[in-house]
């Protein structure tokens, strides 16, 4: 049932329904995608879960009234020196959070949650309240999750609170730090806020969708993350998920589609505590750890819907348009549901006529670590390990960032970092994506590192290998070179490539070459650990084997 909102102005409250794509300047780039999703992609069957949004004007009225002392409070500070962007960004958010919000507002809200609660024949409906910059998810720019988000919300008391302390994010550390590198004008991006039925994957799972590969930017294949609970952690890169690779021609054909699995270690995972009313850290036990969080229809159905999405995309803008999704499995209704969709903004802005080729020159290398590559390139310098965001200050430029994960919060350091190393998180989290947006080496689920290096230590980050970084000790020597496809001359002998790692099988399937002249099959079936002649006697098989 589509809800429309018959007690509001349309200036304070437009519900999903009622949004389309290109109403960015209206309700941000979440909610307008939102709203994209809710019209066009769920008559598909795509799960959008319904809700409401405050708009962009109502924000703008509300801010108004105080923008002469907020611009007064952000010329006061140096913006570049995190101390004084620190103390800009706690005055800041004071200011708006003690500025009430007008009755009619706050009545608007109220009644549209109510309208929410009915739907669902549910009183006090449990909501996400989530922020939606009018500079956020565009294609040219992921100002994504710099704004706060609150899942689990009941009662129109707090959801009007919640709405207020979204607004006030719009001018948290991240968020004005990025907004300064990339030259946009404070006062001219506004905030909308979502008010939508919770998704309650906390016994359940959530995690993040790429529909390309996002370290290579191979366009036919999807990869879906995925881990227990709230999917905070996925994204936020404090667990190692679940990882699929579905190809997409076999999904397109209805074969057998799935390539490539990965089982995460998934040791944490992020529930709602219905009496402390807080999100709360629980272990995983053994045997969840062991199986993966998705069934494999369930990976399937994930991957078709990324699909309608891409393709939806694609064809609204004119050109490919590969997604960066989120999704969560519902504990009441089993059901998956997609709870947002933004463009990919790091490999589909690259330009295809060019790669760049990083090459480790230096050959008696000491290899410290390895763990998951999130990025392809190579960087050195001293290691700094910082524990929690109080240590930003003594953070260095070219220094090599290691931590346990990042968040948004961490942007302003990792934008200094040589490379960056954290001991949780996947291809998905906020660390990898962050790290390819900034063109820096990354290695993330790097689980002991805090125990195998030490501040001021040289390293070297290697992530040119494909799908596995290595972590060297010293500052060893190191090449890059930039080639322009369309400038290498056209010759007539074929040139084939001889491969042994399957690792770089996506990386190296960009160069200019005419197919594959040799492929080192032992390499590959140490690799997946199970023999190929296995799927001659697939039947027969132990689950374990078959899961392989």
């Amino acid at each position: 049932m589509q809800m429309t909102n018959k007690s509001a102005s349309n200036k304070n409250i437009l519900w999903l329904s009622e949004i389309k794509n290109n109403d960015i300047p209206i309700v941000g780039g979440k909610n307008a995608s939102l709203g994209e999703l809710y019209n066009n992609l769920a008559p598909l069957g795509v799960n959008v879960p319904n809700g409401f949004c405050i708009t962009v004007e109502a924000y703008q009225e509300f801010v108004k009234n105080i923008q002469k002392e907020l611009v007064s409070i952000l010329n006061s500070y140096d913006l570049q020196n995190t101390d004084q962007l620190a103390v800009a960004g706690k005055r800041l958010r004071d200011l708006i959070i003690q500025t009430p919000f007008s009755s009619a507002l706050t009545q608007d809200i109220q009644d549209n949650y109510h309208q929410l609660s009915q739907e669902f024949d549910k009183p006090n409906l449990s909501v996400a309240v989530r922020s939606s910059a009018t500079a956020e998810d565009l294609p040219d720019a992921s100002f994504a999750g710099q704004q706060s988000s609150y899942l689990h919300v009941r009662g129109e008391s707090l959801v009007v609170k919640k709405v207020h302390e979204c607004f006030a994010s719009l001018f948290t550390d991240r968020a004005i730090s990025y907004r300064e590198e990339k030259k946009f004008n404070h006062f001219d991006i506004g905030l909308s806020v979502t008010v939508q039925k919770m998704v309650a994957s906390d016994n359940r799972s959530a995690g993040v969708i790429f529909t390309l590969d996002p370290n290579s930017g191979n366009k036919n294949v999807i990869l879906i993350s995925g881990s227990y609970g709230l999917g905070e952690k996925v994204v936020a890169g404090e667990v190692e998920p679940d990882e699929f690779l579905v190809y997409k021609p076999s999904l397109k054909g209805n074969f057998k589609a799935i390539i490539g699995r990965s089982l995460g270690s998934k040791k944490t995972s992020l529930v709602y505590n219905s009496l402390t009313g807080l999100q709360e850290e629980c272990d995983v036990t053994r045997i969840n750890q062991n199986r993966f969080c998705i069934e494999t229809q369930e990976v399937i159905a994930l991957a078709k819907s990324a699909f309608l999405i891409e393709e939806h995309y694609s064809k609204m803008n004119g050109y490919y348009c590969p997604m960066d999704i989120e999704w969560a499995k519902d504990e009441d209704s089993g059901k998956l549901f997609v709870v947002q969709a933004r463009p990919e903004t790091v490999e589909s802005l690259l330009d295809p006529n060019s790669i760049t080729i990083f090459k480790m020159i230096q050959t008696n290398l000491v290899t410290i670590a390895s763990s998951i590559s999130a990025s392809r390139s190579i960087g050195a310098g001293k290691v700094r390990i910082l524990k929690d965001l109080s240590q930003m200050s003594q953070f260095e430029d070219g220094e090599v960032l290691v931590t346990e994960s990042t968040s948004p919060d961490w942007v302003p350091v990792m934008k200094k970092a040589s490379a960056i190393i954290t001991a949780q998180g996947g291809r998905t989290c906020h660390a990898a994506i962050v790290s390819r947006e900034l063109g820096k080496p990354a290695m993330v689920g790097c689980t002991n590192i805090l125990e195998i290096v030490n501040t001021s230590q040289e390293v070297t980050v290697d992530c040119s290998k494909g799908t596995i970084a290595y972590l060297y000790d010293g500052i060893c020597e190191f090449a890059s070179k930039a080639i322009v496809l369309d400038t290498i001359p056209s010759i007539c002998t074929k040139v084939f490539l001889n491969t042994a790692k399957p690792d770089e099988a996506f990386q190296v399937a960009k160069l200019p070459v005419n197919g594959v002249g040799l492929l080192r099959m032992e390499f590959i079936i140490n690799n997946i650990g199970i023999h190929p002649m296995a799927l001659i006697n697939y039947k027969n098989l132990a689950q374990e084997a078959k899961e392989k």
